[in-house]
């Protein structure tokens, strides 16, 4: 009879889903987009790549990144596939299966990006650029600014599509007038149009980033609310907190700037 008992409640605790503890290694996903997170040669570069990797080793929380494709990285997080995600944009329908944390991980500064030799121009109207062709990444938000323009029609022609080179190649080549992304992903953008130049066969020209920005955005870290992770997210913000009073938070992304920069 008792075997019988500690047989049943070890099935029944197998059964059970518990949220993870220290020792369970978390899966996070990254995207490709530079300069917060990215690959190269398989290894995972980017500040908020390093800034997030500080966090979780300062509350001795494992975890596993790997790179998805954003519009998989989202469905991955409401079916609970993935643990977090990291630099999300808070918008409404997110909230409905992502625990966000409540300290800004990174500020993006939301650009508008033209070949060297175009003729337009930004006084920071969008409805002024209402007539030109833009791109975009799939299922991205580029703040409450540009995604209330494109719902409300303002902005008429946009061209989406999950891989950065592709907008890029677009773009220099003629095919949409305007890119839209982070003003510090120009530094990213020069080195890949001097691949593109290489390999297109069209002619790529060099881009240059339009002036005002359209806004400056929030990002942080999420999690998947399936997975029921507050108590990580909590902790999460406490170190993120402190790391941000402490210095080591303005020290990371010194210390980021200045090796990317050699």
């Amino acid at each position: 009879m008792k075997r019988t008992i500690i047989a049943l409640i070890l099935f029944l605790c197998g059964s059970l889903h518990f949220p993870a503890f220290a020792e369970d290694a978390l899966d996070i996903a990254i995207l490709e987009y530079p300069p917060y997170e990215y690959t190269v040669n398989g290894e995972f570069h980017g500040v908020s790549v390093r800034l997030v990797e500080a966090v979780f080793q300062r509350i001795e929380q494992p975890i596993k990144l790997q790179v998805l494709p954003w519009s998989r990285a989202l469905k991955f997080m409401k079916e609970g596939r993935i643990d977090g995600l990291i630099e999300v944009l808070v918008v409404p329908e997110r909230l409905a299966y992502m625990d966000f944390s409540q300290i800004v991980l990174m500020e993006e500064r939301i650009t508008l990006f033209v070949v060297e030799d175009s003729p337009i121009t930004f006084d920071g109207d969008l409805t002024a650029l209402s007539q030109f062709h833009f791109g975009g990444r799939q299922d991205f938000s580029y703040g409450t600014i540009f995604d209330k323009a494109i719902a409300d029609k303002v902005i008429k022609r946009l061209s989406i599509d999950v891989e950065f080179d592709t907008l890029l190649l677009k773009l220099c080549t003629g095919d949409i007038d305007i890119l839209i992304g982070e003003k510090d992903t120009i530094h990213y953008a020069s080195s890949r149009i001097k691949v593109l130049q290489n390999t297109s066969i069209k002619r790529c020209k060099n881009i240059k980033r339009l002036s005002p920005i359209i806004q400056t955005t929030s990002a942080y870290m999420a999690f998947s609310k399936v997975n029921q992770l507050t108590h990580v997210r909590d902790s999460f913000d406490e170190a993120l907190s402190e790391m941000k009073r402490d210095g080591s938070y303005e020290k990371i992304i010194e210390a980021w700037w200045r090796e990317s920069s050699l």
